[in-house]
């Protein structure tokens, strides 16, 4: 361990009765999925670690699961606490977490979301498909490919117009 870093420590009473802790969280928590949890499944999370990989989690508590670099849709820090979703179950018992529901799952909820910062920002947004994944993420916190879906459905809907550098809400 390092000075001025943070980490997450299992915390116990050790064989001599004292209080002790350790960072070799796979000791003492669960790592495969005894029919624990459910595909989709809303789960408390937290960040524990970083590796080539992703980012290892804690889940509920009691098992460690890995959040996979390209679901990272935010940015992430050891010790961070939110909620996330278990990934599709794996014949292994490893348990995969995203930070998203799926797309269609959250359609609604972030087309929603849209609706309601066009309405705060006049009707107006910079925000179109055409923007970077980092810009949409800043302020929706989702991937790129899940905004765009939520902005096909308000356009087909008929609630938003494109235009060449904005998107605005329908005023007809």
């Amino acid at each position: 361990m390092e000075l001025n870093r943070s980490y997450v420590v299992y915390i116990f009473i050790d064989k001599t009765d004292r209080i002790a802790a350790t960072s070799r969280l796979s000791r003492h928590l669960e790592e495969e999925n005894q029919e624990n949890f459910e595909a989709r499944q809303e789960v408390d999370l937290l960040i524990a670690s970083r590796s080539d990989l992703g980012y290892k989690a804690v889940i509920n508590g009691s098992h460690l699961g890995l959040i996979h670099n390209n679901d990272v849709v935010r940015p992430i820090n050891v010790g961070d606490q939110f909620k996330g979703y278990i990934g599709e179950l794996r014949e292994d018992g490893r348990i995969n977490i995203t930070l998203q529901k799926l797309a269609y799952e959250m359609r609604d909820e972030l087309s929603e979301r849209i609706l309601t910062h066009l309405k705060e920002h006049g009707g107006k947004s910079h925000l179109t498909d055409k923007c970077s994944p980092d810009e949409i993420n800043a302020v929706f916190h989702v991937s790129k490919g899940n905004y765009k879906k939520a902005l096909g459905k308000l356009f087909k809907e008929g609630k938003i117009q494109f235009h060449e550098k904005s998107v605005r809400l329908n005023t007809e």
